[in-house]
């Protein structure tokens, strides 16, 4: 764990903000910064933040708030060959070419 001299800030240019470190003197403007801030206090190769749904892990908050959208909206893009969905186009065009490369398999 970093001490405050340890996270690359001198007492003198500590400024005052509404989102406030609970292991040393800083603070920050908003609370992804924050967050980004106090992953400098775990040590390398811990993870902080586990996805309930799923085994996706991250050190920040606001990662782990933006993963958990993609479940609160999971379903918005269905496949039509199988029961899979989500909630980004991508990852649904990327899961069809699975479907493409299976189907490719079978003919040859």
């Amino acid at each position: 764990m970093l001490l405050y001299y340890e996270c690359g800030f001198s007492e003198d240019e500590i400024k005052i903000y509404e989102f406030k470190c609970t292991l040393c003197p800083y603070s920050a403007p908003t609370r992804s910064r924050l967050d980004r801030h106090e992953a400098k206090h775990v040590p390398d190769g811990v993870k902080r933040r586990r996805c309930a749904e799923c085994p996706y892990v991250s050190k920040f908050s606001c990662d782990m708030r933006s993963h958990q959208e993609m479940h609160n909206m999971r379903g918005r893009f269905r496949c039509s060959q199988c029961s899979y969905s989500t909630k980004r186009a991508i990852s649904l065009r990327t899961h069809l070419a699975l479907h493409a490369e299976e189907n490719d398999k079978r003919v040859r």
